[in-house]
Order: structure tokens, then C-alpha cells, then sequence
């Protein structure tokens, strides 16, 4: 297979986009680590907490809120942008703290959620990628008395809006990093976990560079599969990754049908697809938890029916390899890393249908 010959469809470059996410992420780090702290203390005092966004910027709170989840102790729920915008909560008020996440800054859906944010009167942050205080833009909130605006950071910009984004990883990583010092203003000892997004970092950088040939392997196994309908699992704070591998890696960037399932529901009732009678078996991205969690058994009994029923051939395990001796850290930060062969197999596979993997037709168009 001549890969370099196919990759005249990424008209995007989005190959580069991918390999230099840890550099983004470092950029990030660097640039933002003690932003982060001022943040933080700005919000620690809210008594209720609103993560926000569309796109992949509405699944990142998705994997991020189980750090909150597990730590925090005042309530916290995450909204679509659209969502919250035409059905705001009745008790949003001037005690509640709502972050705002869009990597253009022009968002459509999120600045009409963050005009209602303003208008209750609540502490709002934004998180995006844009860097030009334009008139109509997250950034107002910078002329917001109770606002603030963090920036993530890029090794190229501006960022196209790609399947497989830079700021996809900053903005989980700053999100991250942002809930856990706001905890740890609020009296949580989490130094634990702080001490861990150096390794993620590093881990991010890794597997971009080292997953490029076994994605191939992967894409060119499920060749003959292209036309069916893939199923992505994932539980926990792999769930958001899971719904970012099938709506956006495979359904936008592939231009290929695929379906999101949290694993918990799927054991519950869904595995019966695998029933004689059901004459399609499908092919299944099992996102495998670190073993010693809770979903860990779950996925294993899941990986165990496919094998049988549907066959190897029709089995994807995503587990990268990473070896940290707190698994908590890697349960609640480790999820990012969930991503990269997803972001991989996606591009390849989009390579051998002929597709440019980073052509993206109606996002621009939700943008204000």
C-alpha cells in the first residue's frame, strides 16, 4: 500500500496536526499553567458549576467532569451549547460559574449560551483558541465584570476545524487542569493528580509519533468492512472519547456511519445484536479501561461476546500502552490519550476511501 500516495487527500495537512498535538499541548502548559491558578481562584467560590460547548467542545466536559465528579462536592452539569442557550436552568444565577469552550471563539451556539450566562449574571470563563479580541467573540468576556478568557495554544493557527484538532487535546488538557486547581482551591488535596500532567504531556507526544504504523495494520483490516456500520465503546471518561471517535473522527472525517455507546448501556441490552438472528455483526472499537477499574470486567466480558460471535476480524481493542502507578490519574487523565489511535485509524481509513480526512463542509457554517 503506497501511503504517501494517498496522503495527496489530506489537503489539510491534518497528518501534521496530529503528530505535533504533545508539542501543542507543551505550549499550552507552559503558557497557561499559572493563568490557570488566577482562574481558579476567581471561580473557586461559585456554589455551582455549567461546562459548555458544541462539537468535540460539548464531549471534552463529557470526559472532564468525572474529575469534578469524583472530588468536588458542589454540583456541576454539562450543557450543549444550543442546549443551554434555549433552555437555560432556572437556577443560573449570579452564585453559578459556567465555562464556555470554543476553539474558533465564534461559535454561534456558545455565544448565545454565553449571553444568557451574562445576563443571569453568573462568573463566566471562556477557553479558546482564538487569539484576536474580535468584536463578536468569546473575548467580550474579558470586558465582563465577571469574566475571564483562557487561551490554549497551537502549532499552527489559525486551526482549521478539523476531525483531529490540536485544541481538541489543549482544551480537555487546560479543562482539566483548570477544574483540578479549582478543587485544590476549595481545600482537595490532589497534588496526585496535578503531578501528572507533565507525564500526559509526554505521553500525548509518544503515542502521536509511535501509533502511525499499527493504525495502518488496523485501517487496512477494516477495509473490507467499509459500507457497515461501526460501533465505538467506551465507559466512564472514555465515553466522550468514544462519541468523539464515531461522530467526529468516523462520521465527519471518514464520511462513514457510525454509532456511539456508553459500554454500561451496551452490556445492558445492546449486546443482543449479537443474537443469531441478527445476520450484520458489526465491527467494535472497544475503548479497554486500565484493568483494576470497575469497567474494566464490563469491557472484557464485552470483548469476549464479540470475539465470539462476531469474530477477531470484527474486534478493535483500544488500550494505549502507559505505564503510571497512580490509576486514578490514568483513569481521569489517561482518558485523553484514548483518542490518538482513534485520530489515526480515522485518518488512514479515510485515506484508502479516497476522502480527505480533514475536510470538514458544515462546521464554518455554524460559526457567527
Amino acid at each position: 500500500m503506497n501511503w504517501e500516495e494517498l496522503e495527496k487527500f489530506d489537503s489539510t495537512d491534518m497528518k501534521r496536526h496530529i503528530l505535533e498535538q504533545g508539542k501543542a499541548l507543551k505550549l499550552t502548559a507552559e503558557r497557561c499553567w499559572e493563568e490557570a491558578d488566577a482562574v481558579a481562584r476567581f471561580i473557586s467560590k461559585s456554589e455551582k458549576y455549567f461546562l459548555i460547548g458544541a462539537g468535540d467542545k460539548y464531549l471534552i466536559p463529557l470526559v472532564s467532569q468525572h474529575i469534578w465528579k469524583r472530588y468536588g462536592e458542589r454540583p456541576l452539569e454539562v450543557y450543549h451549547s444550543r442546549t443551554f442557550a434555549d433552555y437555560p436552568p432556572n437556577y443560573l444565577d449570579e452564585h453559578s460559574c459556567c465555562v464556555l469552550l470554543s476553539q474558533s471563539g465564534r461559535t454561534r451556539d456558545t455565544l448565545d449560551a454565553m449571553k444568557v450566562c451574562m445576563e443571569r449574571g453568573a462568573t463566566c470563563v471562556g477557553i479558546t483558541n482564538l487569539k484576536e479580541d474580535l468584536q463578536g467573540s468569546i473575548h467580550e468576556l474579558e470586558r465582563y465584570e465577571r469574566g475571564m478568557v483562557l487561551q490554549t495554544h497551537t502549532t499552527i493557527y489559525p486551526e482549521k476545524a478539523l476531525p483531529s484538532t490540536q485544541t481538541f487535546h489543549t482544551t480537555l488538557f487546560l479543562l482539566n487542569l483548570l477544574l483540578v486547581k479549582t478543587l485544590m482551591c476549595q481545600g482537595k488535596e490532589l497534588g496526585h493528580l496535578l503531578s501528572y500532567f507533565d507525564e500526559l504531556v509526554k505521553e500525548v507526544d509518544r503515542l502521536s509519533e509511535e501509533l502511525v504504523e499499527w493504525s495502518k495494520d488496523v485501517a487496512l483490516n477494516l477495509r473490507e468492512f467499509l459500507g457497515t456500520s461501526f460501533y465505538v465503546l467506551g465507559d466512564g471518561p472514555r465515553y466522550g472519547i468514544a462519541r468523539k471517535g464515531a461522530l467526529i473522527m468516523l462520521m465527519e472525517g471518514v464520511k462513514h456511519d457510525a454509532c456511539a455507546l456508553e459500554s454500561e448501556e451496551f452490556f445492558h441490552s445492546l449486546v443482543e445484536t449479537l443474537e443469531e438472528e441478527n445476520l450484520t455483526k458489526k465491527p467494535l472499537f472497544l475503548l479497554m479501561p486500565p484493568e483494576g477499574l470497575p469497567g474494566y470486567n464490563l469491557a472484557s466480558k464485552i470483548r469476549e461476546f464479540w470475539k465470539k460471535h462476531a469474530g477477531e476480524n470484527l474486534y478493535v481493542e483500544i488500550r494505549p500502552e502507559v505505564e503510571w502507578n497512580d490509576l486514578t490519574a490514568l483513569d481521569l487523565l489517561g482518558a485523553q490519550l484514548y483518542a490518538i489511535p482513534l485520530e489515526w485509524i480515522s485518518y488512514h481509513l479515510a485515506l484508502l476511501r479516497g476522502v480527505d480526512p480533514g475536510a470538514c463542509k458544515i462546521v464554518k457554517k455554524v460559526r457567527g
